[in-house]
């Protein structure tokens, strides 16, 4: 399965820069077409090792040292060629250790500057009229900073709003920017993420509007697992 190798390629990069894995593996299940459906099977875990509770009952010290673990990962791992999603929901803590759970997404890019990722893909939840221009105008800003140790540092603090972990900002900023330059505010933080929210929430109301039609009027099954609601927390800004 073409799926298999750059999963592979994506764990052994991972693993290389000293990114501990969730244990993974990929299933094919056969449907009754004749197509394929691949799912990433990894081992349940208890709700309290998952980073965002974690870091919401350990220590502000505990906190701060899992926290430099993984900007140090960032630091070592992330290039122009491959990226990462370092939020904090996609990460567990096991073993006293930061623990990553998202393996699935190839974020990387040839010689040649392109995505590896199968964009079509990527797009494919979306209705059709709008996956042009999502591509265009949308898809390199979401993807651009995943290829930047500071942007996923952006982005990893950002998201700490969505987590209801903005009490651990002003020490998590100072960690950051012991790290990446130029440095990181307060306020930068807080404008990326109501950005960010803005679109991802604009995304899934385009998702779910899609479902609805093509169950309700084009009756026809839709092939996408969607999340419920999401909280994204609220951001104030001057």
């Amino acid at each position: 399965m073409r799926a298999a190798v750059p999963f592979s390629m994506r764990l052994i990069r991972l693993a290389s820069a000293g990114v501990a894995v969730l244990e993974s593996r990929l299933e094919a299940l056969e449907m009754p077409d004749g197509s394929l459906v691949a799912y990433c099977i990894q081992p349940a875990l208890d709700p309290g090792e998952i980073l965002p509770r974690y870091l919401g009952q350990c220590p502000a010290a505990e906190a701060g040292r899992i926290c430099d673990t993984i900007l140090d990962r960032v630091a070592r791992l992330v290039t122009p060629a491959l990226g990462f999603d370092g939020q904090p929901s996609n990460w567990a803590v096991k073993g006293g250790e930061p623990c990553y759970l998202d393996v699935t997404t190839p974020l990387m890019r040839d010689a040649q500057g392109r995505e590896r990722l199968n964009l079509d893909l990527f797009l494919a939840s979306l209705p059709w009229a709008l996956q042009g221009l999502v591509r265009r105008f949308l898809l390199g800003e979401i993807l651009g900073k995943y290829y930047q140790p500071r942007g996923v540092a952006l982005d990893f603090l950002g998201n700490l709003h969505k987590e209801g972990l903005a009490r651990l900002l002003p020490d998590f900023l100072a960690r950051a920017n012991a790290r990446f330059s130029p440095a990181i505010s307060r306020d930068e933080v807080d404008r990326y993420y109501a950005g960010d929210a803005r679109t991802w929430s604009l995304l899934q109301r385009l998702r779910r509007w899609d479902r609805a039609w093509q169950r309700r009027v084009r009756r026809r099954t839709y092939p996408f697992l969607l999340p419920g609601p999401i909280d994204r927390g609220r951001v104030s800004l001057v």
